[in-house]
């Protein structure tokens, strides 16, 4: 499927990973590049157990393996490490979780992550607590408005799957206007 979008658009393309679906980083790089991707956003959580959160030195391990494995390759791929911290508390707490937070970013930007992603992250007081502390680029969700976030040091910008849930629920509510008779719906 990766390809498949890698082809039909003209524009450098980054895939959502998760945790490296268990490939090792070689391996990893290695289908990026022949599906034509540039770029990854890895998540430190642990879908193979389910058991919360990968281990952060194992975690940022993986991370290394995949920037050496880019470098190998001779493709500075992108890597946009995604740190899970926040929204695996059972409230969200982005203050309660912010030491940890800060640690697993670091860690990740050291071992190579050329951004890191707090999901979960939005208060702009936040981000700016968040990027003077990392030292690295820190990709969000918008909260506030943009110019608001960069300004408090976010440098990337992530919808993930909110685009498609606002796309359907469009459809859905003109489908319905279809099936009352409303002939207008999708033109």
């Amino acid at each position: 499927m990766l390809r498949r979008i890698t082809h039909g658009v003209g524009v450098p393309v980054t895939a959502d990973v998760e945790a490296g679906y268990g490939l090792a980083g070689r391996e990893l790089v290695e289908a990026l590049l022949d599906a034509g991707a540039v770029g990854c956003n890895i998540e430190d959580t642990d879908h193979a157990t389910g058991a919360g959160l990968i281990d952060t030195d194992a975690h940022a391990a993986y991370l290394a393996e995949v920037r050496a494995a880019a470098t190998a390759a001779g493709v500075p791929i992108v890597i946009n490490a995604r740190v899970d911290m926040i929204a695996r508390h059972p409230r969200r707490d982005a203050r309660a979780v912010m030491p940890e937070t800060v640690r697993r970013a670091r860690l990740h930007i050291e071992a190579g992550a050329d951004c890191v992603y707090p999901l979960g992250l939005s208060a702009s007081s936040l981000v700016a607590e968040l990027a003077g502390a990392v030292g690295g680029p820190l990709n969000v969700n918008p909260s506030v408005p943009l110019a608001a976030l960069a300004e408090a040091g976010a440098a990337r910008v992530s919808i993930g799957p909110g685009a498609f849930g606002f796309v359907m629920a469009e459809f859905g509510r003109r489908a319905e206007k279809l099936l009352a008779g409303d002939a207008a719906a999708f033109s």
